[in-house]
């Protein structure tokens, strides 16, 4: 986990930058220096929430040696022309097809030998670029990320994850879809344009293949911005539609599966005027909101607003407030991202000397989102392999599901930003293995913490014992908590996925208190599970249960923290 060691250092460095702004007074984004902007035009930008990277979109930039070499081995050949056929035909006697050769002499035209080759790819087109902050707070160099699509053909920066394995990005991959209503028979209307989002995901030092998000993209608009939600639950756009309020509007999708999302839905007047709402950005908090408006009010052309999600609905949301002086201008304020604190915000804006650069500031304490913590650690098995795996998580209050995330690919490692404030379960999941939940409470974390928490995927194998994290009982009761109820619902789902999963659950006690009085413990306990899974459908015959009491410790009982670990329920694998 080397991405996250100094992050809370370069933190603290950079924000004795900012000294705070007395009230009322106008914020002064600070221009980044070289290593960010150039004589490119640095035309996007994303944050990753923790604050460590820095992902830029630059167009201008002229392209690297390899990139040059990559483009060039992409470039359509010209075609051969009768000339050089018949110069060719010399040479090597037989060597050219007859028919080629009967076609030129018939046609009586000797085309030019350095005949008009096919139209040429850009050279500079939009590429995505990454830096990283080091420990004194400065931003290193901007390096290639090395996610080109075809040949030299554009890239740009959506959203960053905060997992910092995932992006979201607008460009063009081998997989393509080719409706945009996916509407059987239907085709777009005139004038009605899709761009293709991808995800991409981070495999070690580079990143895999990304894959389509499958959205009922369509606009009217000439241009067109998205944002990939940090749980990966939903896309807010900007479209211009018809029966939207005027101009460009913004929009939600919510999501239908882990790349495919729903059609999608207006978000309302509160937010959307018959003027321009472009360029969402929702921040870790999920509730945060900023865009880009040209409404009436403004300071010039488009300014940044900020408003706050009031309930689950998307449509509720508190009255959007301009950002104020010093971050809008009589310019253009196009778009804004910032870290998952909100200390640290960046925006696009040029100034009389520049093009399109990049601008730093400290988002003043009003304006910023309510307050996350970091949970990270490495998800393994248990001979200590790293496993590429799913993240999800859910409120155990009310077995909620949160939201997701995705593990490096290659190393294992993840990253979730979550709100402060709830008592949350987590885990990871992949294919073969039975997936051990864990659980943080975080109704007193402090902002911007960061709690390491190692996650454990154990393959279904014949034997093997499942610990069920979990699952919650009062003190010395066998009656389950509603809190339990998601961890148990996802074992229901574990049978069902497997048809000939037969299992055991197992309960056990620490060593307070008499023998007897454990080992009934924990045979209520146990059997309080499967009546539970019985409850669900479960064919008994496929469960068993038993309780050992004090009698098959995990770990010592002289610590509290060691009886914790001995109070515990599990499955074991029976057959398969």
């Amino acid at each position: 986990m080397q991405r996250l060691r100094h992050a809370a250092r370069a933190t603290a460095v950079v924000l004795a930058l900012y000294s705070p702004s007395p009230a009322g007074s106008a914020v002064v984004p600070r221009k980044l220096g070289p290593n960010i902007n150039t004589d490119a035009r640095e035309i996007g930008v994303a944050a990753s929430p923790d604050g460590r990277f820095l992902y830029i979109t630059r167009e201008d930039e002229p392209l690297t040696p390899a990139e040059a070499a990559a483009a060039a081995k992409a470039r359509p050949k010209p075609k051969e022309t009768c000339t050089e056929l018949r110069d060719l035909e010399k040479l090597m006697p037989g060597s050219m097809p007859a028919d080629l050769l009967e076609r030129c002499a018939s046609t009586g035209i000797e085309t030019p030998k350095s005949a008009p080759s096919a139209p040429q790819p850009r050279q500079t087109p939009q590429r995505i670029f990454v830096a990283e902050r080091s420990r004194n707070g400065e931003w290193g160099l901007a390096q290639p990320l090395g996610l080109q699509s075809k040949g030299s053909q554009s890239t740009s920066i959506v959203t960053v994850l905060p997992d910092n394995n995932m992006l979201a990005v607008l460009g063009d991959f081998p997989e393509r879809s080719t409706d945009c209503e996916r509407v059987p028979g239907r085709k777009p209307k005139p004038g009605v344009r899709c761009a293709p989002y991808w995800l991409a995901q981070r495999r070690g030092s580079g990143w895999a293949l990304p894959r389509r998000l499958d959205i009922a993209f369509a606009t009217q608009a000439t241009r067109t911005t998205a944002a990939l939600l940090p749980n990966l639950q939903a896309m807010l756009l900007d479209m211009k539609r018809d029966g939207g309020r005027g101009g460009r509007d913004l929009y939600y999708a919510a999501a239908t599966g882990e790349t495919s999302f729903a059609a999608p839905i207006n978000l309302g007047s509160q937010i959307n005027t018959p003027a321009n709402e472009a360029a969402p950005s929702l921040a870790a908090d999920g509730k945060t909101l900023y865009f880009a408006s040209d409404r009436a009010g403004g300071t010039g052309g488009y300014d940044l607003y900020v408003t706050r999600r009031l309930d689950d609905s998307w449509q509720n949301w508190s009255t959007p407030r301009n950002l104020g002086a010093g971050i809008n201008t009589v310019r253009d304020e196009a778009s804004i991202t910032l870290d998952a604190s909100g200390q640290f915000a960046y925006l696009i804006s040029t100034d009389p000397t520049s093009r399109e650069d990049i601008f730093e500031f400290a988002l003043p304490p009003e304006l910023r989102p309510e307050r996350v913590a970091f949970v990270f650690g490495t998800v393994r098995d248990p001979t200590g392999k790293a496993v590429p795996a799913g993240i999800s998580y859910e409120r155990l209050a009310d077995g909620r599901f949160s939201g997701r995330a995705g593990a490096d690919l290659q190393t294992g490692d993840y990253q979730i930003a979550l709100p402060v404030g709830i008592h949350y379960g987590f885990r990871a999941t992949a294919t073969g293995y039975a997936a051990v939940a864990d659980r943080i409470d975080l109704r007193a974390a402090s902002v911007d913490a960061r709690y390491r928490r190692d996650l454990l995927l154990v393959p279904l194998e014949a034997g093997r014992a499942i610990r069920l994290n979990n699952l919650f009982f009062d003190v010395n009761a066998a009656e389950l908590l509603p809190e339990s109820k998601s961890e148990l619902d996802r074992l229901v789902a574990l049978l069902g996925e497997n048809a000939r999963l037969r299992i055991r659950i197992e309960a056990h006690t620490d060593a307070v208190g008499s023998d007897s009085v454990n080992l009934a413990l924990s045979s209520a306990r146990a059997a309080a599970v499967s009546r539970f899974l019985a409850a669900a459908r479960v064919d008994p015959s496929r469960v068993e249960s038993r309780g050992f009491g004090e009698t098959a410790p995990a770990s010592s009982n002289d610590t509290e923290a060691g009886r914790a670990l001995n109070r515990r329920v599990e499955f074991r694998v029976l057959s398969l």
